[in-house]
């Protein structure tokens, strides 16, 4: 069984004052709420997208069933990994997977989520294998001194799939906001979803 939360003073001085707001639940929850919006506001920025968000808390469980994904033409995915989350934005008919990460973490940490959504909405067979090509390009951003060679990559991942080689998905990296600390990426998730232009 589960409850809605409304909110009052005392739980809103407890986010403000404390790192409540950078767990699992409140980031799942202000996602959902974003999206629920979407639903019953007309937006300045609306383009014709159909998002739909999808979770996927256990990308390495086993694949049972086919969800149902109607005429969505784009998913939209908060995921976390050891303690560290980004938003994944999918574009079904380009098969094409951005990961927007304010540390610019290796993408690869996000391929098994990727695997298992594409599977877990038809958009691949349930039992067919996956294989990963990774390459990434270093630079040098002028504009930025203090960061390090490796904080500025462009990183890109192949993941073919034995059912259909000419069908593979393409996962890059993109920076809109540069974390500059250990512990935002929740925060820089939220705010990536609700900003201006957004995934709705």
């Amino acid at each position: 069984m589960s409850g809605i939360l409304i909110p009052n003073s005392c739980y809103e001085h407890g986010l403000q004052h404390s790192t409540k707001w950078y767990i699992s639940g409140f980031i799942a929850g202000f996602a959902a709420a974003v999206q629920h919006d979407d639903h019953i506001t007309t937006h300045k920025y609306k383009n014709s997208d159909r998002v739909l968000m999808v979770f996927t808390p256990y990308p390495n469980n086993p694949l049972n069933e086919i969800l149902p994904h109607g005429n969505t033409t784009h998913f939209v995915s908060v995921v976390w990994n050891c303690q560290y989350y980004t938003v994944l934005y999918y574009d079904i008919n380009k098969r094409s997977v951005t990961v927007f990460d304010g540390l610019n973490q290796d993408i690869r940490k996000w391929q098994d989520h990727i695997i298992h959504t594409v599977k877990t909405y038809g958009l691949k067979l349930l039992f067919s294998s996956a294989s990963c090509e990774f390459w990434y390009e270093v630079y040098v951003d002028e504009r930025v001194r203090k960061r390090t060679q490796l904080e500025r990559r462009d990183m890109a991942l192949e993941i073919c799939f034995d059912d259909s080689k000419n069908e593979s998905w393409h996962v890059q990296n993109e920076q809109s906001y540069m974390q500059c600390d250990g512990v935002s990426c929740g925060p820089i998730t939220c705010l990536k979803l609700s900003s201006p232009g957004g995934f709705y």
